[in-house]
């Protein structure tokens, strides 16, 4: 079946040219007649419901009317293309549904856009407290080697009861957590190391722990700078 206005090819059961909008139960009538055809549609349009959710959705509420604008006007195109509602409804419900479809859109990427941010910084908090732990782990390495030293006699290359002398051992000074120094030479009773780790807890400063060696009864004590 073909519009005998516009020629176009028409859908089973149109009752109008989704093209032109010409009646196709009757026939063509000239823009000089003066009488207009009457149409009746099996439903009434909704498109200005629809265009309203839709601008709704871009100023207020997002997907919470936007998504409704959008099923409702795909679900309403389709009848006004069947000819079920009147073709004067497809500008309305097509601009309320792709209102809709932005809608809904915008506050679906915010909340994507917010919640990759939020896994970002907490891998990023994760990296950094794993890396302080291996530094303080590495640190009591160092320690526990530095009451060795205090332990052992002078003469056997010890510290004869003292921190005194100690360095830290060639190749442990550095590896994949971090690098590590002497920062208060040994004394009679303590020695301190510091730890600088791998990872950047905020511009330019890395994780950073104090450790501090005493001779027992007194306990080894870890101070995180960063």
């Amino acid at each position: 079946m073909f519009c005998q206005k516009c020629g176009t090819k028409l859908e089973e059961e149109s009752n109008f040219c989704q093209k032109c909008g010409n009646s196709i139960s009757q026939p063509y009538v000239s823009n000089s007649s003066s009488k207009e055809n009457t149409i009746k549609y099996q439903e009434p349009g909704r498109g200005t419901l629809i265009l309203v959710l839709g601008i709704l959705s871009i100023v207020l509420l997002g997907p919470f009317v936007g998504i409704p604008a959008w099923v409702m006007g795909n679900k309403d195109l389709k009848k006004i293309r069947n000819g079920i509602i009147s073709f004067n409804e497809k500008s309305a419900t097509k601009i309320g549904m792709i209102l809709g479809i932005i809608g809904s859109s915008i506050l679906i990427i915010i909340v994507l856009g917010i919640a990759i941010v939020v896994s970002i910084n907490l891998n990023s908090a994760n990296s950094i407290s794993s890396n302080r732990d291996a530094v303080i782990s590495d640190l009591n390495n160092l320690a526990a080697l530095a009451h060795e030293y205090y332990a052992k006699p002078s003469s056997m290359a010890g510290g004869g009861n003292s921190f005194a002398g100690f360095s830290i051992p060639s190749g442990l000074e550095s590896n994949g957590n971090g690098t590590y120094s002497v920062t208060t030479a040994g004394t009679a009773t303590t020695i301190v190391f510091q730890g600088v780790g791998a990872q950047v807890v905020s511009g330019s400063n890395k994780v950073t722990v104090n450790y501090k060696v005493f001779v027992p009864p007194l306990v080894d004590s870890a101070q995180v700078v960063y």
